[in-house]
């Protein structure tokens, strides 16, 4: 979801990756379908990319990351930082070797400029901000600044945790689990 200046919003839809304009007083309208990335546990790869809106359509579609691998656990939570930068959550699409590996895209929260590129400062000169996620929902700054995210549980537990960059999640640092309501 993402504001506009109006008081609406833009909201896509998960599955049908349709993009709409809600109005402060409720009403909907369909403004595009987005451009076909990938099917919620399709197994295709997923991308970060940016589009314009000019109060009608997206313009401008200019692929950001691409290569994340979809699946059961894909993260897909997008927000700028305090430090201006773009965070992106990816899931280990049910593969959790693949959140342990530095040089795979899945199982990690992304640090990356408005570009693309890797924003400076990350721990490994790559895009990989933290690793070792199995599938992170939410990001959220505190009011030190620091980063936490909310990951979904295997069964019954789901996590909130301080993410720390170069450290993965393996080890659970920094965590408060959260049951699950039955």
């Amino acid at each position: 979801m993402n504001w506009l200046p109006d008081g609406s919003a833009l909201i896509n839809e998960r599955d049908s990756l349709k993009l709409f304009k809600v109005t402060p007083s409720g009403s909907r309208s369909e403004v595009a379908a987005e451009p076909r990335i990938a099917a919620p546990g399709s197994g295709e790869t997923l991308l970060v990319a940016r589009m314009t809106f000019g109060g009608s359509r997206p313009t401008g579609y200019t692929p950001l990351v691409t290569g994340i691998k979809a699946g059961l656990h894909n993260g897909g939570r997008l927000r700028f930082g305090p430090d201006g930068h773009l965070h992106a959550t990816t899931g280990d699409p049910d593969d959790p070797d693949s959140a342990q590996d530095r040089n795979s895209l899945n199982g990690k929260i992304l640090r990356l400029t408005k570009e693309g590129k890797p924003a400076p400062g990350n721990p490994f000169g790559s895009l990989v901000h933290s690793y070792g996620h199995r599938n992170p929902e939410g990001l959220a700054w505190d009011d030190r600044g620091r980063l936490w995210e909310t990951e979904i549980g295997e069964d019954t537990h789901d996590e909130l945790n301080l993410v720390s960059p170069e450290r993965t999640t393996a080890g659970r640092p920094a965590r408060a689990t959260v049951p699950r309501p039955a």
